[in-house]
């Protein structure tokens, strides 16, 4: 099943198949899947305890702001501009649950709708690991750093001509590697965390059901 995922994101990302062969691949992943119950591993739980600490959830979430504020005190435009993406992705992973493959390649008219002043990152089927149509509203906060970033920072980023939100030098999108290690490393610097973007999915799961374990069907369908 691996291979073949591997190979699904080659044609779809690389060789850039059309839609109708992109859903044909697709079906035939899926068709692979053993459907076997997922576990979460030892180390993601050891890394899931961090958030037993009410601190710790607040140093997470508030990172975004302070992240941007940090940013904005660079004098480097570039050191000023990977700032605000860093909080930009970190605020996007906490609002969205999206997994790193989508947020690295949210495309700037396709995956960004604006209706009036609501904004929602959408995927279609073909762009979506369970084969599903993804549509998800930013909150307030999230859709104010993403329009500072749009308008005051992204220009100043190598790649920036290309149609993606997080922009790879090449005009693509930013590499798995480059996202991971963005997010990785701010955090592990400023908050003390040890947190994977996949791990931001299990993170705000046990955040909201603890807080209200009503919402506990909500948080999961969501994901």
């Amino acid at each position: 099943l691996k291979i073949a995922n591997h190979l699904a994101h080659i044609a779809r990302h690389y060789v850039r198949v059309g839609a109708v062969e992109m859903a044909e691949i697709d079906a035939l992943c899926r068709k692979l899947d053993p459907k076997e119950p997922r576990t979460m591993g030892r180390r993601n739980r050891d890394r899931l305890d961090q958030f037993d600490d009410a601190e710790n959830v607040r140093r997470l979430l508030d990172f975004p702001r302070a992240e941007a504020a940090r940013a904005c005190r660079l004098a480097n435009p570039l050191r000023r501009a990977k700032g605000m993406e860093r909080a930009l992705a970190v605020s996007l992973l906490i609002s969205t649950g999206l997994r790193i493959k989508n947020l690295r390649s949210i495309h700037l008219t396709r995956n960004l709708r604006r209706t009036a002043a609501r904004v929602f990152v959408v995927f279609d089927r073909t762009e979506s690991k369970n084969g599903t149509d993804l549509e998800i509203e930013l909150p307030v906060e999230t859709v104010a750093l993403l329009d500072r970033f749009l308008t005051d920072f992204r220009a100043d980023i190598p790649g920036q001509d290309g149609p993606y939100l997080f922009p790879g030098q090449d005009g693509g999108p930013k590499s798995d590697n480059a996202m991971r290690q963005a997010v990785n490393a701010s955090l592990r610097k400023w908050t003390g965390l040890t947190v994977s973007p996949h791990l931001f999915r299990h993170i705000i799961a046990k955040i909201v059901v603890e807080r209200d374990p009503s919402l506990y069907v909500a948080v999961s369908r969501h994901l």
